[in-house]
Formats: structure tokens, C-alpha cells, sequence
């Protein structure tokens, strides 16, 4: 054996890390640590699904009876019930006063005419007239004892109109100039040759346009004289007349 002192050369460089070995047998388990401290409250999850519905419990004891509820509002009126039996009748109640009384009723038929009575001891009938009646005129209650036939005519105030009939004068022209009255002849059945007429306008006539006299043509038919704007152009006129008789 050879002793001595060897001098340390410098420190080589590091060499590079050798192969991964085999891992060891792992060792047995530790004793457990003591628990952590209690961390904050996490957010609140999610409301999870209803679960199914469980089964009805046993009814349980009836509780001592409440206090009497507030009346509820009155319901629908039912259906009306069946017509009971006819009761007797009850004693008759006392007169009541007597009401207005009620408005007059209708006149009715006229009764047959009672026969004939006999006459009076003094019984004179009236006679009758025969003088022709007068004419109308004032009224008066008049002197005369006599009675009157139910079928007398009284002839009318002289000057009095007498209807005959209703006529239209009609004219149309094509370019004319008149001057002074026209005359047109119409038929107008009840005019005799003796009467004396007057026209009188009946309705609206066309503006220009009236009537002034009448008398008659002939027997049947009526003169009538009327005027019409003096320069007429393609112009249709109309004049309705009434024609009356003067009594004399």
C-alpha cells in the first residue's frame, strides 16, 4: 500500500442526468391530517326537478269547530218551482171605497121608432107650402105657418159661380211674335150657348203667360182669351183654367 497526500484536481463539469431507475415499493399510508378550516358558502345551485307526489297520509283527528263565517252573497235566483194546489178561498174582505168614475161610453144604436100614438082631441096638422122657396139671401126665422116638403130646392143668389169643368191652354211655337189677346177654342162638355163664363187660373202657369175671359164657342166648346209673352222661340205654354157659369 502505497500512503500519501494526493492533491484535489478542479471539479469536472457536470455530467448529463443518468437513466430514470425503477420506481420503489410505495410506502404505507400516512396517518390523517387534521381537517382544514370551513371555506365560504358557494353560490346557490339550481332548483332541481319536482319530485313525484307521495302518498296521501292517514286523515288525521277533526279539529274543534271553527267560529260561524261572514254571511256570502246571495245566489241566483233558482228556477221557479211547481204551481202548488189551489187553497180555499179565504173569507171575503171588506168593501173597498168607490173608485172615479169612468168616462162616458159610446152613444148606442138608435131603438127602433115607437108606433104611431093616437091623435089629440085638438090635434090639427100643419099644412104645407106651395109657393116656390125664395132664393138664398139673409138670414131670417121667417112668418110663414106652413111646413116646408123635404125634397124643396132653393134657387141660388143671382151672380152665383157654377162649376162646369177645368180646361188647359196649350200653345207651342217655334219663332213667334204676338201682339195683343189670343183666342184658342177648347171642347168643354155642359157649356150652352146662353151662358155667361168666367175663367179663373186653377194652378201654376208658365211665366208670362194669363187668362182673361171666356164664353162659349158653341154648344160643347168654350172661347177662351189669353195673353202670352210678346217674342216666343221654340216655347212651350201652359195655362190651367177653371170655367164657371154665372147664374142670372
Amino acid at each position: 500500500m502505497i500512503r500519501g497526500f494526493l492533491s484535489r484536481g478542479p471539479r469536472g463539469a457536470k455530467g448529463d442526468p443518468g437513466a430514470q431507475g425503477v420506481a420503489g415499493v410505495q410506502g404505507a399510508s400516512g396517518p390523517k391530517g387534521d381537517a382544514g378550516a370551513m371555506g365560504p358558502q358557494g353560490p346557490k345551485g339550481d332548483t332541481g326537478a319536482t319530485g313525484a307526489v307521495g302518498a296521501t297520509g292517514p286523515q288525521g283527528v277533526a279539529g274543534l269547530k271553527g267560529d260561524t263565517g261572514n254571511t256570502g252573497a246571495q245566489g241566483p235566483k233558482g228556477d221557479a218551482g211547481a204551481t202548488g194546489a189551489t187553497g180555499s178561498a179565504g173569507p171575503t174582505g171588506a168593501t173597498g171605497p168607490i173608485g172615479p168614475a169612468g168616462p162616458t161610453g159610446a152613444t148606442g144604436p138608435t131603438g127602433a121608432t115607437g108606433a104611431t100614438g093616437p091623435a089629440g082631441s085638438n090635434a090639427t096638422a100643419t099644412p104645407l107650402g106651395t109657393a116656390t122657396p125664395k132664393a138664398l139671401g139673409t138670414a131670417a126665422p121667417g112668418t110663414s105657418a106652413n111646413a116646408a116638403h123635404e125634397d124643396h130646392v132653393h134657387p141660388l143668389a143671382s151672380g152665383t159661380l157654377q162649376f162646369i169643368g177645368n180646361i188647359t191652354v196649350t200653345e207651342q211655337t217655334l219663332i213667334a211674335l204676338a201682339v195683343g189677346m189670343k183666342r184658342m177654342t177648347l171642347a168643354l162638355a155642359g157649356v150652352a150657348t146662353t151662358d155667361k163664363l168666367a175663367a179663373i187660373p186653377n194652378g201654376t202657369s208658365t211665366a208670362g203667360c194669363e187668362v182673361q175671359n171666356a164664353y162659349p164657342a158653341s154648344a160643347g166648346n168654350v172661347s177662351v182669351g189669353y195673353y202670352t209673352p210678346a217674342l216666343a222661340i221654340a216655347a212651350t205654354y201652359s195655362i190651367p183654367v177653371s170655367i164657371y157659369r154665372i147664374l142670372p
